[in-house]
């Protein structure tokens, strides 16, 4: 019978050498993973909804960048309940190292895994499917 936790207890000890990864990596631009994942997310354009942090996080992440000098925020002149965000070239800068960073750990946790695509299909997969497993009832 196979082991009924087996796929959350990996998930979990993943994200923790993760968690342990990114913090000594992003020690020396004092960064931390939220920071450095959010950063990544304004320098590739894609929407920060991806990143499924909750308001309070979201807030308190953009407001440290933008005191560490990599963003800068001004009311939208469109909504004036929303922020318009504007990368700073610090921010690129650091942007690339951390692009580094995550290259190094992707090819290090993936190291023997034959089909990468087929592998990151599945993980997309478990991410929507705990998505909706976590759905308030």
């Amino acid at each position: 019978m196979k082991d009924f936790h087996s796929i959350g207890q990996s998930v979990f000890i993943t994200d923790k050498y993760f968690k342990i990864f990114l913090k000594n990596e992003l020690k020396e631009y004092d960064l931390n993973r939220a920071e450095a994942m959010t950063l990544m997310m304004l320098l590739s354009d894609r929407p920060l909804a991806e990143l499924h942090y909750d308001k309070g996080v979201l807030s308190r992440t953009l407001q440290s960048l933008e005191e560490k000098g990599y963003i800068t925020r001004s009311t939208s002149a469109e909504d004036g309940r929303a922020n318009d965000i504007t990368v700073l070239d610090s921010a690129i800068s650091v942007g690339r190292k951390i692009d580094v960073i995550l290259k190094n750990w992707n090819d290090g946790v993936t190291e023997g895994i034959e089909d990468i695509e087929l592998f990151e299909t599945m993980l997309r997969k478990l991410v929507e499917n705990a998505r909706e497993l976590s759905k308030e009832k």
